[in-house]
């Protein structure tokens, strides 16, 4: 056997595929039920980790270790003046139930507290909540959400005491005596884990093999995890620009693995802490890489991009050294090198509670020819790509599965084959929701780009009179690479819903898997008065930002259908007012109006122009391709403030810290205030001092561009051609029906029917 001389490759070919489901975990734990007026119990929820990978919300279930609650603080501080006035520990070594705690907001003790905010450390290293202080009642909230550096960080398992993890509530303890509903005081709090889990899935798969299909082989020497984070910042930042070179580490691991050619893997699950690098644009690839034809090259110039813009001392990498043989019997050392993040080009981010999940499948060594990579031109290097597991007769390319908002959605799917004769069939199934929420449109061959024979428009009645529309709920002899739709109904309830698609395989009777489509419901929000705190409204927003996500397979990395928000429009145009306060509906038609869009010109794959259109294209449409009723849109600034403050805990985006938009233009001091043609209005959420959660200014002079003028934040006060991120609200009609509950002009009403005492 000939043996080579070792080959270090640096750049190797990556690309991240993620599986497809995943399992919501049973957050009814029945123990703990609280008499009538006296007491609530905090439900400690561990959740699932996220997903951040390109094409998929889905994520693997966690394993049983990973939501253990092993030990758990539990810490209250009274809003009002941050003072810490309850705690508790619970330890499952002391038999103690750590699911649940009881506290009693009518003792003596809390009557002269109104809100409290609730915040649960669970599984941390002993000694790293000092109880003597806390039961002393002396720990800050900011002390709580510092730094957490655990004495001993193993990369390839959890730590001894289990996750680390925590989360926040905020309760109205005046609310909470009044109401009579048991159900109000089961407080659920979802804990989020600060570790994000790493897994590599390593296989072979060459078409190039010797006669006996034993070669190629590899056995993997070591594998590595390099710029490590030694620590994490309990409470959330956008980077992580403040850490030296001295605050991460470096390991290695010996490992021995033997793998033959489409026969077998190699699994390494490795945990760590956020390390956030950034997104990185702008690298000037050789001609021809950014072809579409070549977008899958663009992988190979990571670690350029990495050392172009100084991230290879912080950037956290992984790599392996194997011994490869190929289909000759000729033994080569390599080694291998992939920078971790969301997609395999430019995103160098690792968030906590998220997975990360590469599936590598190495093709064969092959010899580059795109130039000077590393330095070494002409150089050897994997051929590593995605392909299709061939234990499995198809596979189902699809995004969205789990997860769809409130509104209308069109969910694609690419179905791949084993064999070319092979044939699919896609049933909606009849159980009395699934047929009335989706449909499916089978456009007769594969696509050929993002969008590819998709319907212009989300008709009124595109479900009810679906036929008319070319979409059913069964299509048969689907062929491999063909591409079918599924048409998702809005879901005007503040109840989620569940549909099912079922999926046969070569005419067989029972279905081979079955889809779930989940779509959430509303989500209520109070609209608060902030000059005298009374209640003004109550309207319902989205769940999720999808311009934030990938919406099709077949999306390229450059797809202008990304993007990270828009800008206001109608600049020099007095589309609104400054006192917009509840007025979002109205507004959102106004703006699209000035701004010179017809909203018949915006099909399901075109880019919005601003943000008011992308709201607005959120609505069904009427038989002229037009929006009539704008339910659907961008919410006045006190509609805006409170959904972002009140969502703060709910939803990662918001935590993010990112400005939103209005639809309330902003305004100017002329001899009194105007309104500013040139400007519009926009906030974000924050945790003020205190723990409050608080929102930027947006008034005149507020202006966004003069940076931590206002307790540390921007104003919002923004130029309209500036670009901002998106939230939309649905605002009801007056007299329409909400799971048979009327929506009145009334909000004490609305609150009550709604959010206080709506039926779970």
């Amino acid at each position: 056997m000939k043996r080579y001389n070792t080959i270090i490759l640096t750049i190797l070919i990556v690309a991240v595929a993620l599986l497809t489901g995943c399992t919501i975990f049973d957050d009814d734990f029945g123990n703990t039920t609280p008499d009538k007026n006296s007491a609530v119990a905090l439900n400690f929820v561990p959740q699932n980790l996220e997903a951040q990978l390109v094409g998929t919300r889905a994520v693997d279930a966690k394993v049983t270790e990973e939501t253990a609650l092993n030990d758990v603080h539990i810490f209250l501080f009274n809003q009002a003046n941050g003072e810490q006035f309850y705690y508790h520990h619970l330890s499952s070594s002391a038999n103690e139930d750590t699911k649940s705690e009881i506290i009693n907001p009518w003792d003596d003790d809390y009557v002269d507290i109104h809100d409290a905010i609730v915040f649960v450390v669970a599984n941390f290293e002993e000694g790293a909540i000092n109880k003597d202080k806390a039961e002393d009642h002396d720990y800050t909230l900011a002390e709580l959400q510092g730094s957490y550096a655990p004495s001993n960080h193993d990369i390839t398992h959890l730590p001894v005491m289990g996750m680390p993890m925590v989360g926040s509530v905020e309760l109205d303890f005046d609310q909470l005596r009044d109401t009579g509903s048991v159900a109000a005081r089961q407080v659920d709090i979802k804990m989020y884990a600060l570790l994000s889990r790493l897994d590599f899935i390593i296989s072979l798969n060459s078409d190039e093999t010797d006669i006996t299909g034993t070669y190629p082989q590899m056995t993997l020497k070591e594998f590595g995890l390099y710029n490590v984070p030694k620590y994490i910042n309990v409470a959330e930042s956008n980077s992580n620009s403040n850490f030296n070179e001295s605050d991460y580490f470096d390991q290695e691991v010996t490992y021995g693995p033997t793998i033959s050619n489409k026969s077998g893997q190699i699994h390494i699950s490795l945990y760590m802490f956020e390390n956030k690098q950034g997104i990185h644009t702008g690298y000037s690839y050789p001609d021809g890489i950014d072809d579409e034809k070549h977008q899958n090259d663009k992988q190979r110039y990571k670690p350029l991009v990495a050392e172009e813009n100084n991230l290879t001392e912080k950037a956290t990498y992984f790599t392996f050294s194997a011994n490869y043989i190929d289909f000759h019997g000729t033994s080569i050392d390599v080694s291998y090198k992939l920078y971790v993040g969301a997609n395999n080009t430019n995103d160098f981010n690792i968030r906590r509670n998220h997975q990360y999940k590469s599936n590598i499948s190495i093709v064969g060594i092959k010899t580059s020819d795109y130039g000077d990579i590393d330095g070494m031109e002409g150089s050897n290097t994997f051929d590593a790509r995605v392909t299709i597991s061939e234990s499995q007769p198809f596979f189902l390319s699809m995004i969205q599965e789990r997860a769809l908002d409130a509104h209308f959605g069109v969910v694609p799917i690419d179905i791949y084959l084993a064999s070319g004769s092979d044939k699919v069939r896609l049933e909606v199934v009849n159980d009395g929701v699934s047929r009335g929420m989706m449909k499916l449109h089978y456009i007769g061959r594969r696509a050929t780009q993002e969008g590819d024979g998709k319907q212009q428009y989300f008709y009124t009645d595109m479900i009810s009179n679906a036929a008319s529309y070319g979409l059913s709920d069964d299509i048969s002899n689907i062929g491999n690479t063909h591409r079918v739709y599924i048409y998702v109904d809005e879901n005007i309830s503040l109840k989620s819903r569940t549909g099912y698609i079922n999926v046969y395989y070569n005419g067989a009777s029972t279905p081979s898997t079955t889809l779930a489509i989940e779509q959430t419901g509303l989500i209520p929000v109070r609209v608060i008065n902030r000059e005298n705190g009374n209640l003004q409204q109550v309207v319902f927003c989205e769940s999720f930002e999808e311009y934030l996500d990938f919406y099709d397979p077949l999306q390229p990395y450059n797809s202008p259908s990304l993007y990270e928000g828009l800008a206001w429009g109608a600049k020099g145009k007095d589309a609104g007012k400054k006192g917009n306060y509840t007025e979002g509906k109205e507004y959102t038609a106004t703006i699209v109006s000035q701004s010179g869009v017809a909203m018949s010109s915006l099909t399901l794959n075109g880019k919005p122009a601003t943000a008011a259109a992308y709201c607005a294209h959120k609505n069904k449409r009427k038989s002229n391709n037009d929006v009539i009723d704008y339910r659907w849109c961008l919410p006045g600034i006190r509609q805006l403030e409170g959904t972002l403050t009140a969502n703060y805990n709910r939803f990662a985006p918001i935590r993010d810290g990112a400005y939103y938009w209005s639809s309330a233009e902003g305004e100017r001091w002329m001899l009194g205030y105007r309104d500013d043609t040139n400007r519009a209005r926009a906030t974000a959420a924050y945790i003020a001092d205190g723990g409050v959660i608080d929102y930027a200014p947006s008034g005149s002079g507020q202006n966004y561009e003069n940076s931590g003028s206002y307790n540390g934040r921007a104003g919002g006060s923004a130029d309209r051609n500036t670009v901002l991120r998106i939230r939309a609200i649905y605002h009801p009609d007056e007299g329409q029906e909400i799971d048979g509950i009327t929506y009145t002009d009334n909000a004490s009403t609305n609150e009550t029917n709604f959010i206080t005492n709506y039926p779970q």
